[in-house]
C-alpha cells in the first residue's frame, strides 16, 4: 500500500510518540497498523528519521528506569489479612514485583548498556596493574 507524505508522517510520529510513551516498536506497529519492514524501509537511509527513532529508544529506556521506581516504591498487594485477622505479606505480590524489576532492569542493560548496562573494570590503575599471564591448560593472576 502507498502512503502519502502526510500519512508517512503522521504514521512515525504515532510510532514514536507510542515508543516514548513505553511502547515497544512491536506494539506500536501493531497499534499503527505498519508492518516492520515498511517501517525500516521508510527510516533507513534518512538520518533524521534514524535519530528520531534512537531518541524514542532511549526514551522509552529511560521510562523504565521511572517504572522500577514505582514498583519498587508501591506496595499495593504486598500485605494481606488472613482468616485469622493476621496481617501476612503476598509473597507472590512481592515476586512479581521483583520479577518486573529485574526483567526492566536487564532490557535496559541491553537496550542502552552504556548508560544502565554493569560497569567492568578492565585493568588496574597505575600503583596497582592487573597482570594476568595466559597458558592453554590454565589462567592465573601474577601475584599469586
Amino acid at each position: 500500500m502507498a502512503y502519502s507524505d502526510e500519512e508517512k508522517e503522521s504514521k512515525l510520529n504515532a510510532i514514536f510518540k507510542s515508543m516514548e510513551d513505553g511502547a515497544s516498536l512491536r506494539s506500536a506497529l501493531i497499534e499503527i497498523k505498519l508492518s516492520q519492514t515498511t517501517f525500516f524501509s521508510w527510516i533507513d537511509n534518512n538520518e533524521a528519521l534514524l535519530e528520531q527513532y534512537a531518541r524514542a529508544r532511549e526514551a522509552r529506556t529511560d521510562k523504565m528506569a521511572d517504572e522500577i521506581l514505582e514498583i519498587a516504591d508501591s506496595s499495593e498487594g504486598d500485605l494481606y489479612v488472613d482468616d485469622n485477622g493476621d496481617t501476612k505479606i503476598d509473597g507472590n505480590t512481592v515476586q512479581r514485583a521483583r520479577t518486573q524489576i529485574d526483567a526492566r532492569k536487564w532490557l535496559m542493560s541491553k537496550m542502552s548498556p552504556k548508560k544502565y548496562g554493569d560497569k567492568i573494570q578492565v585493568g588496574g590503575d597505575e600503583n596497582n596493574p592487573i597482570n594476568v599471564k595466559f597458558d592453554i591448560t590454565k589462567v592465573y593472576r601474577e601475584d599469586q
